[in-house]
């Protein structure tokens, strides 16, 4: 069952509160629903006003007796309610009249000074009931920050009365003879065994002036049993905060007060932990928040916890199910202390080549589970703001000096934990390790630079793994012959990259650097190497030219010439269709500068593009300095790529004869279907006594059919016949044909026939 309202405040948080004053913090007051609550008030009994504010009203029967709680959800109607009183009346369904009895007229709280008389002054949680309803509040005229009269003071006199409301209802929940004090419950005794019972509450006096509108409350067929707790089924979990203490966890939206018990593990009986009812410290906001309790223990081992909840009528629901917490051992032993610390230098040539500290401490009390000490370090460089293992010697527990290599540790705070089996550690008062400083940082490695277009030279370099620099020093000459001088002015260089920026109009073309660390100790380390820097040039390098060219049917193969510039990085070559606008060029390889500069600048190339007879290929190429800066593009190439010229696989046969009646020659041709749909002509080719195969006309392809009077008597003409396809392919050419003409007419024949070649046949 839900209790009567959720309370987003922790009971020991809460102020003991007076009579002529109380400070309640802001809350949100809800009524919860009762499983058994009707939504309409009996007809017989329900003549009030048009509902506003509704009296909610839950019960709970125990066989011998019923218990009656009530509550509203505004404070207004509550006080005039405390003020006028309430009536509850009972229907018994086994009565033949059904008609409801009174069970009790004008239930109201108590008079203050009964109260007083019923309660002690010690009883701090009776003094927060009395003063929810008898107090003035905190927010009086004089205290209140806004002005009296204002909406900020209606606003904040408002939350003031919702939280006395809560603390009320809270109370009421809590202990049963304070809601009997207060008017919130009544125990109907007058009831058997077994009988269903109806029950309603409502206002003693009505408002007639109908200022408060309030609803009579009522429970329908409430069945009078004894009580059965019901199993309380709440999850209980742990997180180990201490040394024997832990703190528990569980969820519960319902019940707002609890009893937590503990007992070791194995044990029957349990301890009652908690002196008076338990209320969790809710946040504000939170729906389901979980509920939490801090609990300890004397002697460590392992535990079982268990909670029980105090339901909206008082009593204490089943007991949980048992959670079991193992109580690991956090107590450290109990420190050592450093007496004194000698510094030896056994090199006396060399002191900084070995260093040594020996630690003498002692500790009083020897712990049964103590196993050994620990030295630990600290330097905000060298253990990186953090404590860290100064050796990893172990030092056994009757051990009173320690000495520990320390040569590559510089000046810090050094402590020596005492640990047990348990990995707890006592750490003695930090001292300080004093150790001189006298090596001096290695020289930086891997120096280089990245110079930019506008001057701006960045210097990246490498150091071994040693915190002992507290900055760099970087120099600079513009020749290696010249005096090395500082290129940092009134700064120190901490990072391992530093930028300079130089004159880009110089005469010199290089400019070098060398770098050197200095430590905490001024102790300054060696040079790093020199490395020669190549001055920004701003002006765009010269641009490549086509030195020779040739195409094929399937390549085009060229050779550029390009500038000699030594700042030239990379040289680009492209290419695109001619048709295609000037934003269309493709890369089509990429060649470094200084391989280009070795081949004597000059690099070769053959492309191999897609067959293109409609369209030329253009070339050109862009030289791109170290600072990106680009050349002009270069006058371009332009070829075409036409593939091969012959098509195949077309049967072209020629025929010819000699027409002695007209004095001519008859030539005409077959072939089967073409390979290609582009458009074609036939071009017919002739040979003489006087001359070779010559071109002599051509044909469109709709004719099949030539004819020549191009002979004399007794000559031979010779003829053979291929296709042109207008994207200028053609066939191989047909077979030859040969006509001779007859060196004289004769008379007697109507017709006549020349000599014909096998090859007309």
């Amino acid at each position: 069952m839900k209790y009567l309202l959720r309370v987003a405040l922790a009971f020991a948080l809460l102020p003991a509160l007076g009579l002529n004053g109380m400070a309640f913090p802001q809350n949100e007051v809800s009524v919860p629903e009762s499983a058994t609550t009707s939504d309409e008030s009996l007809d017989s009994i329900d003549t009030a006003p048009p509902k506003h504010v509704k009296m909610e009203l839950l019960a709970r029967a125990y066989g011998d007796s019923i218990v009656l709680r009530w509550a509203v959800d505004r404070f207004p109607e509550w006080l005039y309610l405390s003020e006028t009183g309430v009536n509850v009346l009972r229907l018994d369904h086994a009565s033949t009249s059904l008609k409801f009895d009174t069970v009790a007229l004008g239930v109201k709280p108590l008079p203050l000074a009964e109260m007083y008389k019923r309660f002690p002054e010690s009883d701090s949680t009776a003094l927060l009931a009395m003063g929810s309803l008898y107090g003035t509040g905190s927010l009086t005229a004089e205290m209140t920050p806004w002005t009296p009269g204002s909406m900020g003071a209606f606003v904040d006199i408002e939350q003031d009365q919702k939280m006395r409301l809560a603390v009320a209802f809270l109370a009421a929940e809590w202990r049963p003879d304070l809601a009997d004090a207060l008017g919130l419950r009544i125990v109907d005794r007058n009831v058997k065994k077994g009988h269903v019972y109806d029950y309603v509450i409502r206002p003693t006096v009505p408002d007639t002036a109908k200022f408060f509108l309030i609803d009579a409350g009522s429970i329908r067929g409430l069945k009078n049993e004894k009580f059965r707790p019901q199993p309380y089924d709440v999850t209980l979990t742990d997180s180990i905060t201490g040394h024997g203490k832990t703190t528990l966890r569980w969820n519960d939206d319902q019940n707002g007060t609890f009893e937590i018990y503990r007992r070791p593990k194995g044990a029957k009986e349990w301890t009652h932990v908690n002196a008076r009812p338990y209320l969790p410290p809710y946040k504000f906001g939170f729906d389901n928040e979980d509920a939490i309790y801090a609990a300890t223990v004397d002697s460590l081992g392992t535990y079982e916890f268990a909670v029980q909840a105090h339901d909206a009528f008082g009593d204490l629901t089943e007991m949980s199910k048992p959670l079991t917490v193992s109580f690991p051992d956090l107590m450290p032993p109990l420190p050592p202390i450093i007496t004194q610390i000698f510094i030896e230098r056994p090199n006396l040539e060399d002191p900084a080549a070995e260093v040594w500290a020996n630690i003498h401490f002692s500790k009083d009390t020897i712990e049964n589970d103590f196993v050994r000490y620990v030295p630990m370090y600290y330097n905000e460089r060298d253990s990186l703001k953090t404590w860290r293992l100064l050796t990893n010697q172990y030092v056994a527990p009757d051990d009173t000096v320690i000495r520990v290599d320390v040569t590559h540790v510089s000046t810090g705070m050094i402590t020596i934990a005492a640990v047990d089996t348990a990995e707890n550690m006592g750490y003695a008062m930090p001292t300080l390790l004093r150790v001189a400083d006298l090596k001096p940082p290695v020289a930086p490695t891997n120096l280089v630079a990245i110079p930019k277009i506008t001057g701006e030279i960045l210097l990246t370099w490498n150091m071994p793994d040693s915190l002992d620099v507290q900055h760099y020093e970087v120099f600079y000459a513009n020749d290696r012959s010249h005096h090395f001088v500082s290129a940092v002015d009134n700064e120190m260089v901490i990072s391992r990259a530093w930028q300079d920026t130089v004159a880009i109009n110089a005469n010199q073309r290089y400019i070098y650097y060398t770098v050197r660390a200095r430590d905490y100790a001024r102790n300054i380390g060696p040079f790093s190497d020199t490395i020669q820097v190549l001055r920004p040039n701003p002006y765009p390098p010269t641009e490549a030219h086509l030195d020779s060219t040739y195409t094929t049917n399937d390549k085009v193969y060229m050779r550029w010439a390009v500038g000699g510039e030594e700042y030239i990085a990379k040289h680009f070559l492209k290419r695109k269709m001619e048709s295609e606008p000037e934003d269309r060029w493709t890369t089509i390889a990429v060649l470094d500068g200084d391989s280009v500069a070795a081949a004597g600048h000059l690099f070769e190339y053959t492309d191999h593009p897609a067959i293109n007879r409609k369209d030329r290929y253009e070339y050109c190429v862009e030289t791109i300095s170290l600072w990106d800066v680009k050349s002009k593009p270069s006058a371009s190439l332009l070829t075409r790529i036409r593939g091969e010229n012959v098509v195949s696989g077309i049967e072209l046969k020629a025929y010819a004869v000699y027409d002695e009646r007209n004095g001519e020659i008859r030539l005409a041709w077959e072939h089967g279907q073409l390979p290609v749909s582009a458009p074609y002509f036939y071009c017919i080719y002739r040979k003489t006594a006087a001359a070779d195969f010559s071109f002599i006309t051509n044909a469109q392809s709709s004719e099949r059919l030539f004819t020549d009077r191009h002979i004399l008597p007794g000559e031979t003409n010779q003829y053979y016949i291929t296709i042109r396809f207008k994207d200028g392919r053609g066939t191989m050419p047909s077979n030859v044909v040969s006509v001779t003409a007859p060196k004289k007419q004769n008379s007697d024949s109507n017709s006549s026939t020349s000599k014909v070649s096998e090859n007309n046949k």
